[in-house]
């Protein structure tokens, strides 16, 4: 994987994606857990960036024709290269190649730059789950978002 070069994930990158999701989530996922997802048959992920080294990743999971953005990472320091973008391209046509027909996401309200990548990468919003994110001693509404891939 180079620059914006978006690649399938393997077990292996199980603890460099962990890292990854640790420098931009408050309550990161652990590289086991990342490996159990990794090797799960629903799930499928990518990463961007050099193999060894990526700087970001997404993983969904499908089942029949409805889909999930688990979650998507980039690292802080190459953020507005157009590597969310390229993640989320990729992950829409797997889906699409496994015959999933819409695909849904969280996101917390408080994060602006996550909901204009989703919005202007067409998907809208479908409801709200109150109070859903912790931060701090408070806590954050979710948006969910869908996006219809037929």
């Amino acid at each position: 994987m180079t620059a914006n070069i978006v690649a399938p994930l393997q077990a292996r990158h199980a603890e460099i994606i962990a890292g990854i999701h640790g420098e931009c989530f408050d309550r990161p996922w652990s590289g086991p857990e990342m490996a159990r997802m990794l090797c799960a048959p629903a799930i499928s992920g990518f990463g961007a960036g050099d193999d060894a080294y990526p700087d970001g990743f997404i993983l969904g999971q499908f089942s029949g024709e409805e889909g999930e953005i688990l979650t998507i990472a980039v690292r802080p320091r190459v953020r507005q290269r157009g590597i969310g973008r390229a993640l989320i391209a990729a992950l829409i046509e797997s889906a699409r190649e496994k015959g999933v027909r819409s695909l849904f996401l969280e996101v917390a309200s408080d994060n602006v730059a996550a909901l204009h990548l989703y919005e202007t990468s067409f998907f809208v919003r479908k409801g709200l789950r109150k109070a859903y994110y912790s931060r701090g001693p408070g806590q954050v509404d979710a948006h969910i978002l869908e996006r219809i891939l037929t």
